[in-house]
């Protein structure tokens, strides 16, 4: 498996770049970000979609590291095309509309 390829996409921006094309650059099926609070992972599917994870640690997490810092959900959004940010719903994950989602994790208050 080929080392992944980390580069500078502007001045503050660190960049991994997955092409897809395991026969001619092979790259690992899970790629995964650890930050204080949580993790985020890419993890390649069979059919070359991918999905993206979105982990915040807890205790209640099971093998999660209990010396890790803990997050917790601070905020999320929707972004849809003609529609604002405030008006979007859980309901809105089917609209052919939608181009990004965020969520917030902070440090666990607990």
């Amino acid at each position: 498996m080929n080392k992944l390829t980390i580069r500078k996409a502007a001045p503050d921006v660190q960049e991994i770049v997955l092409l897809g094309d395991a026969r001619r650059r092979p790259e690992p099926m899970h790629v995964r970000l650890r930050f204080p609070g949580g993790e985020l992972e890419l993890v390649r599917c069979a059919d070359g979609s991918y999905w993206a994870h979105v982990y915040v640690a807890t205790p209640d997490n099971e093998g999660w590291d209990p010396n890790a810092i803990m997050g917790q959900l601070a905020e999320a959004r929707l972004d849809i095309h003609g529609k604002a940010t405030s008006q979007a719903d859980v309901g809105d994950f089917e609209d052919p509309g939608l181009y990004h989602l965020a969520v917030r994790i902070e440090r666990a208050k607990r």
